[in-house]
């Protein structure tokens, strides 16, 4: 091959790991998204958080699960905007609800229609890009994630959210309670996602 193409550091690093003499180019992909600028977040009795996508294992789901058990008694409630993959989660408690799956395009609008402050992106697993941190930005909403993968890398590059260190969730809980107190650190988070332009595919294609 005359060239070879990666979405994402990660996924070079990854493959030069094991082929160190293959030389590889990086064009993040594109994506068809309508973009909508965030306002700065202001004071208010709950804490809102989104899973987004299809909830199977390898996507964290078991993560989901869990958290729901360790936000009993706190101002957090969860969301899960896509296909709940396993029974447990198909059922609504007083701090979680499943609002079903959603057509490409509907998120930014579901996001804002039910004031989420954050979306978690807990893929056990390194992901080479992630369209759903694409459509995540679109929306205007920081992200947290693990310190994993393409997700992780395009975080801390742009400044879209936080990263965890650890896959332990009580201190994920943590994480969350701490964002959710520092409003000045959390505005800064949206003032980068708003500053960032999303690649279209046509963009992607004459690079």
């Amino acid at each position: 091959f005359d060239k070879i193409i990666a979405p994402s550091e990660d996924t070079k690093n990854r493959h030069q790991s094991i082929y160190p003499n293959l030389e590889i180019e990086i064009i993040e992909h594109g994506s068809e998204v309508i973009e909508i600028e965030s306002k700065v977040r202001k004071e208010k009795n709950t804490f809102d958080i989104a899973f987004v996508g299809a909830m199977a294992i390898h996507k964290g789901s078991y993560v989901l699960r869990d958290l729901i058990k360790l936000t009993k008694g706190t101002n957090i409630r969860i969301h899960l905007f896509g296909k709940a993959n396993e029974e447990s989660l198909e059922k609504n408690t007083d701090t979680y609800t499943n609002h079903g799956p959603y057509k490409r395009g509907e998120l930014p609008q579901l996001l804002h229609n039910n004031q989420i402050d954050l979306v978690c992106i807990f893929a056990p697993w390194p992901e080479t890009y992630s369209y759903t941190l694409s459509e995540t930005i679109a929306s205007g909403v920081p992200v947290l994630s693990y310190n994993i993968g393409a997700v992780g890398e395009r975080i801390q590059k742009n400044g879209f959210g936080w990263v965890l260190e650890t896959k332990d969730m009580e201190h994920a809980l943590k994480k969350v309670i701490d964002i959710s107190k520092n409003l000045n650190d959390y505005n800064d988070k949206i003032k980068n996602i708003n500053a960032y332009i999303i690649k279209s595919t046509s963009q992607m294609c004459l690079e």
